[in-house]
């Protein structure tokens, strides 16, 4: 399994690619966006560590970018910036996570793991046994232990893909993909912004409950008809969210 580490300190650089060159990962360096670029060209790895400060194209532009063109992979930013907007800057622009430097590897490792377990992989690169998920609530909402089908969407857990009732594959980053399978699991049900992270990112204690109304904003624009009057997702006033389907 690849990973390219992206940051313009090569010590920084280093130490990243020897810690997870020993876990058994296939680690690559760039120091900039041309160079990140540049080796995608060649192989398109399964997970990018970026850094936000880099010459000549900060990281948000360059998460942006392979988001955009290649939504596969997954990106982790590592940055010295700690404030509360970058930090949902870069969820907005498609990051899996997000962690403020200084860094343990230990830490590192646990959340690339993790990232790579929501994209659907094992620690080997091999894809992780289906999901085992159970559902309860309206019959609207139709599940095999491996797929949910509601209001026309089927999403399907074990290709983590969601595709329209015409037949459309939309893309979602594994954040979002998480946050919709923790809705569609908990329909008609009133939920904290706390609760969603719990159900979406295993309770880390770095999450901050604000994420979520990001994850949710980009989530509505891809799976309602009207995202500015969203009916499936609906805001809970000083609550949360409800994943709302009627059981008619």
């Amino acid at each position: 399994m690849t990973i390219i580490v992206v940051d313009d300190d090569s010590e920084i650089r280093d130490v990243v690619k020897e810690y997870l060159s020993d876990e058994g990962f296939d680690v690559r360096e760039a120091k900039d966006g041309a160079s990140l670029f540049g080796q995608i060209r060649q192989k398109v790895p399964e997970l990018v560590l970026l850094d936000l400060k880099l010459p000549n194209e900060d990281g948000f532009t360059i998460a942006r970018r392979l988001r955009e063109q290649y939504p596969s992979i997954g990106i982790f930013i590592i940055s010295g910036k700690e404030d509360v907007v970058d930090r949902v800057a870069g969820l907005e622009v498609g990051a899996d996570d997000y962690l403020v430097k200084p860094f343990n590897m230990r830490e590192v490792l646990a959340r690339v793991k993790s990232i790579l377990r929501r994209r659907g992989f094992g620690q080997n690169g091999e894809p992780s046994p289906n999901y085992s998920t159970s559902i309860s609530g309206p019959e609207r909402i139709r599940a095999t232990p491996e797929t949910y089908r509601f209001s026309g969407w089927t999403l399907d857990c074990s290709r983590r893909s969601l595709v329209s009732s015409g037949g459309k594959s939309v893309e979602l980053t594994s954040g979002e993909f998480d946050l919709l399978i923790a809705f569609v699991s908990h329909p008609n049900r009133a939920l904290s912004r706390e609760q969603l992270l719990d159900y979406s990112r295993n309770g880390r204690t770095e999450a901050f409950d604000r994420s979520i109304d990001v994850q949710v904003g980009r989530l509505r624009r891809k799976i309602e008809q009207d995202h500015r009057k969203p009916a499936l997702i609906k805001t809970i006033r000083n609550v949360g969210y409800m994943f709302r389907l009627d059981e008619t």
